[in-house]
């Protein structure tokens, strides 16, 4: 082996290095994001449970609402023909 074959050899390996830990420190990088993402979507699906016991949903709301109105409109109706006699 002459001289500049253990150079190439040498920038080689250092190549190699440089590579994998590189690659370790970005396989680290993506594990940390993943459990990351997945701690954020545990947490999203207590929130949503919660949510679902203490609020109302837009569908259940619309539905009271249009039962008000109606005792309303009957209200209404009583109070006009009590006002007609």
């Amino acid at each position: 082996m002459n001289l500049d074959e253990k150079g190439a050899a040498m920038s080689q390996d250092l190549y190699n290095i440089i590579l994998g830990v590189a690659g370790t420190a970005i396989g680290w990088m993506l594990k940390v994001i993943w459990e990351s993402v997945k701690a954020l979507q545990k947490d999203m699906k207590e929130i949503e449970r919660e949510l679902h016991i203490e609020y109302v949903s837009k569908d259940d709301y619309r539905q009271d609402i249009v039962e008000i109105k109606c005792f309303l409109k009957q209200i209404f109706n009583k109070l006009d023909l009590k006002a007609d006699k």
